[in-house]
């Protein structure tokens, strides 16, 4: 049987300053659920590609050099990652990273 991804996480240390991040560079929508430190991200319509997931508060401090990943790895389709890079870095500089 094979398996594809159905869904992804994000782990922050600043949760809403992750939602204004993705909100504002990708346009995601984000919904808490309940009462729960967590999020429900709608990446896009469901009739085009893609994967929807969720937001949480990272447990733990963030990686070091040659630690694991603990923040989260997944593959986003953009027009010109030339473009979506210079969005990021003008509209937030790098000092805010989407998962510190």
């Amino acid at each position: 049987m094979a398996g594809r991804v159905v869904h992804f996480e994000i782990q922050s240390a600043d949760p809403e300053g992750a939602i204004l991040f993705y909100e504002k560079l990708f346009g995601w929508k984000f919904e808490q659920w309940g009462d729960q430190p967590y999020w429900l991200i709608t990446t896009g319509p469901s009739s085009e590609p893609g994967i929807n997931g969720g937001l949480l508060p990272r447990r733990g401090g963030a990686p070091e050099n040659g630690q694991a990943v603990n923040c989260y790895v997944c593959t986003i389709d953009v027009t010109s990652l030339d473009a979506s890079l210079e969005a990021a870095l003008t509209a937030f500089g790098m000092s805010v990273f989407a998962c510190s």
